[in-house]
Formats: C-alpha cells, sequence, structure tokens
C-alpha cells in the first residue's frame, strides 16, 4: 500500500510526531519514518541490496506480500514452514534456494479466486510449475494434468 507522502510532510510541518502521523494516515511508524527520513530510505536500500546476495528468500517472502489481502508473517516463520530440505508441494521436487529461479512462492488459493498473503495460503513452487498453474487451485491444476496426459 501507498501511503501520500506529501500528507506526511504537510503534517510533519505542522509540528507532528512521528507516531501522530502514523496513527492518522493508519500506517506504522516505521512507514513515517522511511518516508521522512533520507538517511532511513538510503540504509534501506542498502539493506534489501546486502540481503538480495544472501538471502533470496528474504525478496520472495516481500514479492508474496506485496499483493491481496495481507496476514503478514516474518522470514523465520517463512522458513520453519518450508525447512532444511524444501520440496515442490505440487510435484515434490526439491528445491535448490540458492537459486532464485528455480521456485516461487505461490498463492495455493490465488488472490483472484479469494485467497491471501498468507503463511497459511503459502506454498513453495517450482518456478516453471507456478507459472503452468497460474491461477488455479492446485486440485484443478492437477485436474487439468491428468486431462492432457489422457490424450498422450
Amino acid at each position: 500500500m501507498k501511503y501520500d507522502k506529501n500528507k506526511m510532510i504537510e503534517l510533519y510541518s505542522q509540528g507532528e510526531t512521528y507516531d501522530s502521523i502514523a496513527k492518522k494516515l493508519g500506517c506504522s511508524k516505521w512507514t513515517v519514518d522511511y518516508n521522512l527520513n533520507p538517511k532511513r530510505k538510503k540504509n534501506q536500500n542498502k539493506y534489501d541490496k546486502q540481503k538480495q546476495k544472501t538471502d533470496t528468500l528474504y525478496f520472495k517472502r516481500k514479492r508474496f506480500l506485496s499483493v491481496g489481502k495481507k496476514v503478514p508473517f516474518t522470514l523465520n516463520e517463512l522458513k520453519n514452514k518450508i525447512g532444511n530440505n524444501p520440496k515442490c508441494y505440487i510435484s515434490g521436487e526439491p528445491i535448490d534456494l540458492s537459486n532464485p529461479n528455480d521456485y516461487s512462492l505461490d498463492h495455493i488459493i490465488p488472490i483472484s479466486r479469494g485467497g491471501k498473503s498468507s503463511l497459511d495460503n503459502l506454498g513453495i513452487i517450482k518456478y516453471d510449475i507456478n507459472q503452468a498453474k497460474y491461477n488455479l487451485t492446485p486440485e484443478e491444476f492437477k485436474l487439468l494434468c491428468k486431462r492432457v496426459l489422457k490424450q498422450i
């Protein structure tokens, strides 16, 4: 969700605190700080670049949470869910977490079908399988695969 940076600046110039701005705009104090403090944005970008090199799940989680109705979860909660030897929840194939092109974080029930961006609705999946699944539920996708296999 985007917040009105100009409104934040206006409120701050009127003497409002970060806490009161956050309450008035319905966002976190961190969001206000990020938008009003140039050092915060610079430091966050630096942190993001460093994280990208060391932890591909950091950005996959960030992207997963960027759509639909969000039920936030931490990176540690995500890591606990997928475990040390993650497998695709559709095919059972092993997933290489060090290769971000190998996998996706999938909305098991697609957002377009009423699913949420929550840990309960997250499945780790091979990238190509996720592309084929598109906005189908796992059951619908499996039925589609069976129909295709009958023709072979």
